[in-house]
């Protein structure tokens, strides 16, 4: 296999290969400098690449993998190839994949690429003769027969044709565009005025500070068109922190300069109702004000308080939703589709960060047993407030497989532990039907699942070659479970729990997708 100038990701599949006994070489800028030419391409026998050396490669009847630092589509295919080419076979108008993803397609797709490679023969679209042949024809208001295009060519080399007419006509454009361009800033300067960019609306953000969620929900709100302005509560310290105008509202005072929100999302509103801040802030929203409540409401009573402040409150519990249908709507967690830093190669085969929750120590030890006696390596931690805790924390989970540390991982730190492992694993909350954020981050992240929460097999996305049900007791299948290949979920079912849908589905903004929960 040849990469030419490889994105990360890439790199990463390459080792992976080459680990399987797959020569690859890598060439590029910044790597192995060669002329690529068609003896360059014939002694391959994939080429992985984007741009013109797709169209050589096609032209060479080798199997093409467009991918580079905008994605692709993989191998191309008779399903792909249109869209493909209307991008210029640069990759975009596709997803990014995984080095998993990647080095996977490339072994399992390669007899379908080399058929559809072989049977190629549009080439009049990608050879320079052609090319020539139509640009002589474009350029000049005379008919040319074959017959002098053909004296030409052999007069007169292409090549040395294209780079007289560029010489040639270099000087002449750059007086052009020096004309034009006192023009095309005037014109540019009329247009912002007459069509200015569109308004991001503003979104209010309240929620507590608990392992930097919240800075998730800031940069995936950014990235999803929102200006948003944030109040976060520090519920250990008792503390509030925002901007003036908020905390001019919760000491009472009338603001002297008002500020205006399009709308407004509050996660754990019970912590906000006590401190006064959703029925001062109302009279500020100009649209929905929505409500999220990502905790059993049994836990939390206060909430009820907070319920007739809102126009969608939003439960994720089924039993919750299944009891008060008539006061809330249903929604799920979620996978954050915005991820601003990229996660190593897996380094784990299971992946488990969470707090000392009574009741979930004999699983989460019972698990920890059978992955020694396996072979299968953990990054597992129980993670509690500070280091004076670690001792008694060791009482409850004596494997040293398990990790006990004396501070809280950031929610950011804990999504980029999750990519680079294997197997996620999730252990429900005594009392809680509502599936954690792990469930949406294997979905989204293409991970496999082990999880304690028998409610998952009632989910669309539910696949048992990707999702493991386990009792707490009985592990029985659990090996066979892990060599079994991942299913990729039907992407219009992936999307529907992406963090873009999700916020379009609780503000009610279309388009968007309904988040039901089973009943």
């Amino acid at each position: 296999m040849s990469l030419i100038t490889p994105p990360l990701e890439l790199l990463t599949a390459a080792k992976q290969l080459q680990a399987q006994g797959i020569s690859i070489d890598v060439i590029g800028k910044t790597t192995k400098q060669q002329q690529v030419n068609p003896a360059l391409i014939a002694s391959y026998d994939v080429i992985i690449s984007i741009g013109k050396t797709v169209q050589y490669a096609l032209l060479g009847h080798k199997p093409v993998y467009c991918y580079d630092h905008f994605g692709g589509c993989g191998y191309l295919n008779a399903d792909n190839f249109d869209k493909a080419k209307w991008h210029n076979f640069s990759g975009r108008g596709f997803d990014k994949k995984t080095a998993e993803q990647i080095a996977s397609e490339l072994v399992d797709g390669f007899k379908s690429a080399l058929q559809f490679a072989q049977d190629f023969s549009d080439m009049s679209a990608f050879r320079l003769d052609e090319f020539i042949k139509t640009l002589l024809n474009n350029t000049k208001p005379i008919d040319f027969t074959q017959k002098v295009i053909e004296t030409v060519k052999l007069s007169y080399p292409p090549e040395e044709f294209l780079g007289e007419l560029f010489v040639n006509h270099r000087y002449a454009c750059r007086l052009l565009g020096q004309a034009r361009q006192g023009d095309q800033q005037l014109q540019s300067q009329v247009q912002r005025l007459q069509h200015p960019a569109p308004k991001r609306p503003k979104i209010l953000l309240a929620m507590p500070s608990d392992v930097g969620l919240y800075q998730c929900f800031q940069e995936n709100l950014r990235f999803h068109g929102f200006d948003v302005v944030s109040v976060i509560a520090h519920i250990a310290k008792r503390e509030i922190s925002a901007n003036h105008f908020i905390l001019q509202l919760l000491k009472g005072e009338t603001p002297a300069a008002p500020e205006y929100y399009d709308y407004a999302l509050f996660i754990r509103s019970d912590i906000f109702v006590g401190v006064g801040l959703i029925d001062k802030i109302k009279p500020y929203v100009k649209g929905n004000m929505v409500a999220y409540q990502w905790d059993a409401l049994a836990r939390f009573p206060n909430i009820w308080k907070a319920v007739p402040f809102f126009e969608r409150f939003f439960v994720y519990d089924t039993k919750d939703y299944q009891q008060h249908s008539d006061k809330f709507l249903p929604t799920s967690n979620f996978y954050f589709d915005h991820l601003p830093s990229r996660a190593a190669a897996p380094a784990a085969d299971f992946y488990f960060v969470g707090a000392h929750v009574p009741g979930r120590q004999v699983a989460i030890n019972r698990f920890a047993q059978l992955a020694r006696q396996h072979g299968w390596t953990l990054q597992m931690e129980i993670c509690a407030p500070s280091e004076q805790h670690i001792a008694p924390l060791r009482h409850y989970y004596p494997h040293d497989n398990i990790c006990i540390q004396g501070r809280f991982k950031s929610f950011a730190d804990n999504l980029l532990g999750a990519q680079s492992s294997k197997i996620l694993v999730d252990f429900k909350t005594p009392n809680q039907e509502g599936l954690s954020f792990r469930a949406f981050e294997a979905l989204g992240y293409r991970k496999k699942l082990v999880t304690t929460n028998e409610n998952i097999k009632r989910y669309d996305f539910y696949h048992p070659n990707n999702i493991f049900v386990w009792d707490g007791v009985d592990l029985s299948g659990l090996a066979e479970f892990v060599q079994l290949p991942f299913v990729d979920i039907d992407p219009a079912i992936r999307g529907k729990y992406s963090f873009g849908n999700w916020i379009r589905y609780v503000l009610d903004l279309p388009p968007y997708q309904p988040i039901d929960l089973p009943i």
